[in-house]
């Protein structure tokens, strides 16, 4: 549970950087719930806030947003919505795309 609350904690911080507040038109969804921090209470405005900061964020921290995003997965009203919205943009394009660039054989350009 402590990991979770240092990704709360993280995604909190990550919501006040420039790039966020340059890139998203809001995070007044994504700061609601993360006072809550319940999987099962993320909305679909939130969410989507989330995933567009999982977008903007590079290296590590998007490694600390996939490792939230999977946490939330687990919710099914979450699985389905981000498959049915954001599988090619996000996932295939964003995440696998990203994964694809770094030389796994180096351990110095592996991030996962």
């Amino acid at each position: 549970m402590d990991q979770l609350k240092g990704l709360r904690d993280y995604v909190e911080k990550f919501t006040e950087s420039e790039v966020v507040k340059k890139e998203l038109e809001s995070t007044v969804a994504i700061k609601e719930w993360l006072k809550i921090f319940d999987p099962k209470t993320i909305s679909h405005t939130a969410l989507e806030q989330l995933l567009q900061m999982t977008a903007e964020a590079e290296a590590q921290q998007k490694i600390a947003f996939l490792e939230l995003l999977k946490f939330l997965v687990l919710q099914e009203n979450v699985a389905v919505y981000v498959l049915i919205e954001h599988w090619e943009g996000l996932i295939e394009v964003a995440i696998m795309a990203y994964i694809a660039c770094n030389d796994l054989q180096d351990p110095k350009d592996n991030v996962l």
